[in-house]
Parts: structure tokens; C-alpha cells; sequence
């Protein structure tokens, strides 16, 4: 009977102290990786929160009933263990993970960091040494009881926290996206009048220009081409840029996003620029994964891009997916730096959580892409007068890293190899044109949505041959452009007007001064003005953005 007693006694204070980390591990941490991350997710609330709670009561009552067997004195050093591996993951949750991102697609170069991982290592044992020790002494001198105060105080401030996160997702109310991209024509061209656009994700145009000179005979499939080595994306990453390449619309933080994507992709310009195309025969497609991460919701796009379809069934989830990607965010968020990367996460893991079973997901691997070219090629759809497509692969975004043979080795692969798989992609694509003869009465333009987070390869590519162009060689230009002046050169192609749409391209020439300003979102927007070209960028980077916009919504 007094062994029954004493175990109880032992499960009372050792439930109180393992509800900190279960509850972080398994409830806090989930609840605000979803809400953080809520527009690249396809999967809703209730799909995940019941399933969680479930584990944080399996876990916390498991534990607790394991560990209450040890002897008294062993509890006491191993609870006061627990206590702080839970105050040591919060502090570096809160405050050391500040320049680390690992979520979204944007893996973290860990041979570079090794100093910082050496230095946070010893950082956790210092604190770890520390910690324990002043509970293991609290608890000689005080009892376990001031251990146990420290876990409450830990655990209330956490579920304050929490609180303010369910506010938030109630107030967002997010819903399964009943649109979705058909990706059933994706290798389907029309037979006269193509305007093809392949976008070639975080590739900045003076490492591609560096590449070309090292390698003259790679660019030779490009002959045809004119190299923009001057073009201004305008917004870092692909959310906001890709939606303002497409509206024309200024990005305005003071909102939502979602209030700033339905304004922007209602706007007028924005319908006056897709009113254009189809009233003059073109079929609007778009070939995009993921697309709430580009969009945020992919209805505002309905009647815009003609490959918008609205689905009837809801969507299969996986949950096994669902809970292991959300428990490796929730480990990467706690650990060390040295373990961080057993546990990074990037939008390919979670790109098949949420599968509709009327609609294929679009696969932007580029080894995908390539093989699906490669295997199947193109086809001319009769049906098509016209076509005008937006096709968008990872290209040279971080995480996505591979070779010339699309194998991918960590931490062993150039920029350059990589580069040269996708030279591979799209000189099979532009062979496949020319086999079908459509090559020539084209427009094709190669692209990029954003270049690098850094100030000096901010710049990306820009690449365009019109119908019936030819040259001996790739055409280098280094005329001040950017995404501002899209509406205006596709109108001009199309024989439109483009006075309501500002500047095309072919209205800057080389030597021409013109302000540009390039954006960064962050937990801000953050803007530089520049005049120039990259060498002006580049004198930037140690000086203060030119525009900060820290009342922010997104």
C-alpha cells in the first residue's frame, strides 16, 4: 500500500513537469508552425488538432507513468533534467533561431554556419551545465517544489501565447482551396502564336552572366535570345513578386495579404490585362505547384487563367505525412544547430499532405520536369488558337540543389552544376519546339520570379526571343527593366495598346537612368532604390534599406 502511495506521490509532481515539453512538443509548437505557415498549408485545422491533442495525452500520460518508477532520488535529478531541456529549447525557439529559416522551402547552408553550430553547441552545454545544476541545487536545498513552480511559470506563458495564436487562425478561418490548377494540357502547345513563359525559380542573373562567359558554348541553344542582365524583379521571395508580375499592383502590407491578393488580382489593370489576352484568341494556362504559397488562394485566378478548375470532392489528407513533417518542424525549432538538419523540412515534403482525387498536383522538381519533357515531349492541342502559358520549376532555388544529372549529393553541388541541369530542362523544351515547328513564330521567355535574399544578387533573369528572331549569338542588354514593364511587353506582342499599362521593355535602352526600387519580405518590407544597375546594388549592401514598411500584416 505505501509503495502504491509513494508511486502516486512520485506520478503527481512528475505529471505537472512533463506537461511542459509534451505540451510544447505536441500542441503550442504545431498550433503556431500552422498558423506561421497557414498559406503554404492545404490542410485546415481541424484536420491536425485532434490528432495532436491525442498524442500530447498518449505522450504526457506514458511518460509520466514511465518515469514516476525510477527511485526518488533519480526522479528528482531527472525531472530537474527535463525542466531544463525544456527552458534551454524555449530560450533557443525564441531568441537563437532568429537568422535561421529551415521552413518553406529554404534549406539553411550548414557548412557555412559550422562556426555558428560549433558556437551553439557550446552555448547549450554551457546552458544545459548551468540550468540543471540550479535546479538539481534548488532541489536539494528547496525541495522539487521550486522545480515544479519554474514548469508552471514556463507553461503559462506558453499557453498565453497559444491563445493569441487560435485567435489568429479563428480570425483567418482558412478552408480547404476548392480551386485547383489542371495540369492535363501542361505539355500541350498551340500551333501559331505561342507566348511561353518558363520561370526558373531564385536565379540571379549575374552568376547565369558569369556562367555564359566561363562557358561560351552553353548558352549556344539561346542564340536566338536577348539577355536582360539588367532586371529588377522587384519583390524577394516568390509571394509577392509572382502575383505583381501578373496585377501590376503595388504591394500593400497595411493589409492582409489575402485583402492585398484579392485587391491586387481584382484590380482593373489586372482584369485588362487577361480581358486582352482572351479577347484575342489566347487560352491562359499556368503551371504552378503548390500555388497557395504564390497566391494565397487559387480562386482569385478563376476566369483569368483558364486552367483554374473548381473541384467538388474534398481533398484526401495524409496524416501520417501531415503529423511527421509538423513534428520535424517542431523538433527543428528546439534542437541544437548541430541536429537542425536531420530535421529541416522544405515545401517538397509537404507538397503531397493534401492530394484531390479530380486534380493531379504539378511536380516542379526540376529531374521531374526534365523527365517529363524528355519521356513524353510536347503536342500541339488543334483546339488552341493561341496559347499564352506560365510555367514555373524550383530552377536554382536553395534546397532544391542538384547536379548535372539531377542526382542530388548534400553539401558536394556547385551552383554551376546545378545551372547546368537547368540549361538541360530548357534547351530539351526549346528542341521540342523546333521538332513540333513552332520554334520560330514563338515567343518564349525565359525568367526568374526573384534572385537572392541578398542585397547584391537581388537581379534576375530575363530572357526573350520574339516570333521569327534569329541571331548568331545569345544578345546580352543591359537595359534597366523590371517586372513593371510585363503587362506593357506583352500587350505590345499581342499588338495591344499599352498605354494604360506603363513602360515595356523595349522602351529602355542601355545608359538609360531609371529609378527601381527592389523589396525584401522578411517581418517587414524592406526596400532599396537604386538608379543603376547590379554594381549599384552591391555598394547597398552594407547601408540601410531606402523604404521600411514595419506595420505589417503578413
Amino acid at each position: 500500500m505505501k509503495l502504491i502511495k509513494d508511486y502516486f506521490k512520485k506520478l503527481k509532481k512528475t505529471a505537472i513537469i512533463v506537461l511542459l515539453p509534451a505540451f510544447m512538443f505536441f500542441i503550442f509548437s504545431p498550433l503556431e508552425i500552422y498558423y506561421g505557415n497557414i498559406n503554404d498549408f492545404e490542410f485546415v485545422l481541424d484536420d491536425f488538432l485532434p490528432l495532436f491533442l491525442g498524442c500530447f495525452l498518449a505522450v504526457w500520460v506514458l511518460l509520466s507513468l514511465i518515469i514516476s518508477i525510477l527511485p526518488a532520488k533519480l526522479l528528482d535529478i531527472t525531472l530537474a533534467i527535463i525542466t531544463a531541456f525544456s527552458v534551454i529549447s524555449y530560450i533557443q525557439n525564441m531568441f537563437i533561431n532568429k537568422k535561421i529559416s529551415g521552413v518553406g522551402g529554404t534549406l539553411v547552408n550548414w557548412y557555412e554556419r559550422k562556426n555558428l553550430t560549433i558556437i551553439n553547441t557550446l552555448l547549450w552545454i554551457f546552458l544545459f551545465l548551468i540550468i540543471s545544476t540550479l535546479f538539481i541545487y534548488l532541489k536539494i536545498k528547496k525541495g522539487v517544489k521550486y522545480i515544479i513552480v519554474f514548469s508552471i511559470i514556463f507553461l503559462f506563458i506558453q499557453l498565453a501565447a497559444m491563445g493569441d495564436v487560435l485567435l489568429k487562425i479563428k480570425i483567418r478561418n482558412k478552408h480547404y482551396d476548392s480551386y485547383r490548377i489542371d495540369i492535363s494540357q501542361e505539355m500541350c502547345v498551340a500551333p501559331n502564336n505561342n507566348i511561353i513563359i518558363l520561370n526558373v525559380d531564385w536565379t540571379r542573373n549575374d552568376l547565369v552572366e558569369n556562367y555564359f562567359e566561363k562557358n561560351p558554348e552553353s548558352s549556344l541553344f539561346l542564340k536566338d535570345f536577348t539577355f536582360y542582365t539588367n532586371y529588377d524583379s522587384r519583390y524577394w521571395p516568390t509571394f509577392p513578386s509572382v502575383a505583381h508580375l501578373f496585377t501590376g499592383e503595388e504591394v500593400d502590407c497595411s493589409i492582409s495579404e489575402y485583402e492585398w491578393s484579392k485587391k491586387a488580382w481584382n484590380s482593373e489593370r489586372a482584369n485588362s490585362f487577361f480581358d486582352s489576352l482572351h479577347k484575342n484568341g489566347y487560352t491562359v494556362n499556368i503551371y504552378a505547384g503548390s500555388p497557395n504559397y504564390v497566391f494565397v488562394d487559387t480562386g482569385l485566378l478563376y476566369r483569368k487563367f483558364d486552367n483554374i478548375h473548381k473541384v467538388k470532392d474534398k481533398p484526401r489528407v495524409d496524416k501520417q505525412l501531415m503529423f511527421s513533417m509538423l513534428e520535424k518542424m517542431t523538433i527543428y525549432r528546439y534542437v541544437p544547430d548541430a541536429i537542425k538538419p536531420r530535421f529541416e523540412v522544405n515545401m517538397d515534403y509537404y507538397r503531397d499532405v493534401v492530394r484531390y482525387v479530380e486534380v493531379d498536383n504539378f511536380e516542379e522538381h526540376n529531374n521531374k520536369v526534365y523527365q517529363k519533357i524528355h519521356d513524353n515531349g510536347l503536342e500541339i492541342n488543334n483546339s488552341y488558337n493561341n496559347l499564352f502559358m506560365y510555367k514555373h520549376f524550383w530552377g536554382m532555388h536553395i534546397g532544391h540543389d542538384i547536379d548535372s544529372d539531377f542526382e542530388s549529393k548534400a553539401d558536394s553541388i556547385t551552383w554551376d552544376e546545378t545551372f547546368e541541369a537547368v540549361l538541360k530542362i530548357l534547351e530539351e523544351y526549346i528542341n521540342e519546339l523546333k521538332r513540333l515547328g513552332i520554334y520560330d513564330n514563338s515567343t518564349i521567355i525565359i525568367m526568374s520570379d526573384h534572385g537572392d535574399k541578398e542585397i547584391e544578387g537581388r537581379q534576375c533573369i530575363f530572357m526573350i526571343k520574339l516570333p521569327n528572331e534569329t541571331n548568331n549569338a545569345l544578345i546580352k542588354n543591359n537595359s534597366p527593366i523590371c517586372s513593371d514593364d510585363f503587362h506593357a511587353t506583352i500587350m505590345e506582342i499581342i499588338g495591344e495598346n499599352t498605354d494604360a499599362y506603363g513602360t515595356s521593355i523595349f522602351d529602355w535602352d542601355e545608359g538609360m537612368q531609371r529609378k527601381r526600387t527592389t523589396f525584401l519580405r522578411e517581418d517587414g518590407l524592406f526596400g532599396y532604390e537604386y538608379n543603376g544597375d547590379i554594381e549599384e546594388l552591391r555598394e547597398l549592401k552594407n547601408q540601410k534599406p531606402t523604404l521600411v514598411y514595419k506595420n505589417y500584416e503578413w
